[in-house]
């Protein structure tokens, strides 16, 4: 396992940071030649420190060229705004999650959500780049887009397939051990762990999540004993 501590962002791979005590979900930020980029963005708890956390290393906020969105909920889009007026960054996310991004249209109503979710709009920004299935993000040597629906019908994880490295938004989460996501807040859980399963069949070496550590160890074993037993728990076949 490849994991070093330092005061301010936490390195998990050659590349690709983390930052600590964000409060709710998990932000990455992957450094290229060309600047920097960041997975997801985080509540309005997590950005003064991702500002002063850029700031007092070796990058600036300046460097920040893109900003990938995994899906349109508050813990990973709701920052858009804020980091793209400090650094003029551009946001890429699926198409299908523009008109929640764009904050013209509520996210998405859940079956059992609180009665004021479905009327919960994301401060509008603009989606410069609208993602489809296998699109490439230029960023990291190329990351392919692959649609990930169920958590969000929006939902998008991103591929690395030289490192074989894979930024899996919520498909799966690990608070504290891997899980589903919360079903409170997912559209569909079955056509979530229909999408676990497209995941698990790159076996990565590598699988980075929304919320929760990293899977650094036995990725690939890791993701198909878990979706294993989701799909049986599901009744899902192949």
């Amino acid at each position: 396992m490849y994991l070093v501590w330092t005061e301010l962002l936490q390195q998990i791979l050659p590349s690709i940071y983390t930052f600590s005590n964000l409060v709710i979900g998990r932000v990455y930020l992957v450094v290229d030649d060309d600047g920097l980029t960041l997975i997801d963005t985080g509540t309005a708890f997590a950005t003064n420190r991702i500002f002063r956390d850029i700031a007092k290393s070796e990058f600036k906020i300046d460097d920040l060229k893109r900003i990938v969105i995994t899906h349109a909920h508050p813990d990973h889009a709701s920052q858009i705004p804020r980091l793209k007026a400090k650094s003029g960054a551009s946001v890429y996310a699926s198409e299908l999650e523009r008109i929640m991004i764009e904050g013209n249209e509520p996210m998405e109503s859940i079956r059992g959500a609180p009665r004021w979710w479905p009327k919960l709009l994301l401060p509008e920004s603009k989606l410069e780049h609208g993602l489809r299935e296998g699109d490439v993000v230029p960023f990291f040597g190329g990351m392919t887009a692959i649609a990930t629906p169920g958590h969000t019908r929006g939902h998008m994880a991103f591929w690395q397939e030289q490192k074989r490295i894979l930024f899996c938004g919520d498909v799966l989460i690990r608070i504290p051990r891997t899980r589903l996501p919360f079903s409170l807040v997912t559209q569909d859980i079955q056509e979530n762990v229909r999408s676990l399963k497209k995941l698990s069949r790159l076996k990565p070496a590598a699988v980075l999540p929304g919320h929760g550590r990293p899977i650094l160890d036995n990725a690939a074993q890791h993701l198909e004993d878990f979706t294993r037993k989701q799909t049986r728990k599901f009744g899902i076949g192949s």
